[in-house]
């Protein structure tokens, strides 16, 4: 007869158990840990890649436009061009984008939160809020340029009594363009008021009404008019860069990130619309600080002109306080501060940011 074994049943103790959870919770505790780092590492890596992207764009954009400003076909090699008065028929604040052409660029210097030297236009201060978009940044520099955007097309004829003309090549320009007219002597800034194509051309006219603002009624020349087959007409551009709060259209107000900071944008107004208001665009989010200092020649040879060198780097005031300063300027180094727009840091407010610099040289300036 076999004799009956009895089993005890066996399990964890107390002990056992509170050691086993206290195991658990700490082997859980750091893959947490290892998790949320890597998350952070990622957030981190991701916002400054961001970051890099987002500069290279900006300083690609306004280094295009501060390269080629000033640049109006052949007039720009002449030793003595002539900028006729435009027949642009503005008389508004937008007649900062139509005005000193010589100049090509105009800057205006942020020596303070609230000042600019020189003062910043109307169109600026007046204009950008009642189109209920924000005006510059206080503390963030300003930067105009004009110039043409296009190789030009010849001017096949020209009749001034009727406002009209005609030039090689079909499409090139529409109606409320800005366009130059060019014997690369000089130049006259008028508004295409209607165009046309005529079998491997096109017919302009530039009469005073037909767009807005429209021409005032003069001769498209000062002097000798523009002869057929020795002229060029160009399209003309000007933009206007600076640093803005960012901005929600729909419900016009200010942008706001994940800790609810504003967030500044870089801006650019780009000409004017078909009512002749001006049309600023919200370019990048995330901006939020311009500076630039200009490569100055202020080492004049008899007897008004410089020796195309630069003398020394000085901000948009200094420039202005020279005389012809803006007309001297030969190189522009350009500082960008870009952000991440939110925050994914644990220092100060969390939003990571770098500074760029980048140098460019005005194509027609300079040896």
């Amino acid at each position: 007869m076999k004799a009956n074994r009895i089993y005890k049943n066996s399990g964890f103790t107390i002990v056992e158990m509170m050691i086993s959870l206290v195991l658990g919770a700490l082997l859980l505790g750091g893959i947490i840990s290892l998790f949320t780092n890597n998350q952070q590492t990622y957030r981190i890596i991701q916002g400054t890649a961001n970051l890099q992207d987002n500069a290279r764009f900006a300083i690609d954009v306004i280094s295009e436009d501060i390269r080629m400003s000033g640049y109006y076909g052949c007039l720009s090699n002449s030793a003595a061009p002539v900028y006729n008065p435009s027949l642009l028929n503005t008389g508004s604040n937008i007649d900062f984008l139509f005005q000193n052409l010589s100049l090509g660029l105009e800057a205006f210097e942020a020596t303070n939160v609230t000042t600019w030297q020189p003062a910043l236009p109307a169109l600026l201060t007046v204009d950008l809020p009642a189109l209920n978009r924000p005006p510059p940044q206080g503390g963030t520099d300003v930067v105009a340029i004009k110039r043409v955007i296009s190789n030009g097309v010849t001017l096949n004829s020209l009749n001034d009594p009727t406002k009209t003309m005609q030039v090689e090549g079909t499409g090139s320009f529409a109606q409320n363009d800005a366009a130059i007219i060019s014997d690369c002597e000089k130049a006259t800034l008028f508004q295409v008021t209607a165009a046309n194509d005529s079998g491997t051309n096109q017919n302009i006219e530039y009469k005073t009404t037909g767009a807005t603002p429209g021409n005032i009624n003069a001769p498209i020349s000062t002097g000798a008019s523009y002869v057929a087959s020795s002229s060029s007409v160009y399209q003309f551009a000007s933009a206007v860069y600076y640093i803005a709060p960012a901005w929600d259209t729909t419900n016009n107000q200010a942008v706001t990130n994940n800790r609810g900071d504003q967030v500044l944008s870089l801006w650019r107004i780009q000409g004017i619309n078909t009512a002749g208001q001006p049309v600023p665009e919200e370019l990048l989010r995330g901006v939020e600080n311009l500076q630039v200092v200009y490569g100055v020649d202020s080492n004049p040879a008899p007897p008004n002109e410089g020796d195309n060198t630069i003398d020394q780097y000085l901000n948009a005031n200094q420039v202005d306080a020279i005389a012809n300063g803006f007309e001297r300027v030969i190189t522009a180094r350009i500082d960008l501060t870009v952000n991440s727009i939110d925050s994914i840091g644990t220092q100060n407010d969390g939003v990571l940011r770098r500074t760029f610099s980048h140098t460019v040289k005005l194509r027609n300036r300079g040896s």
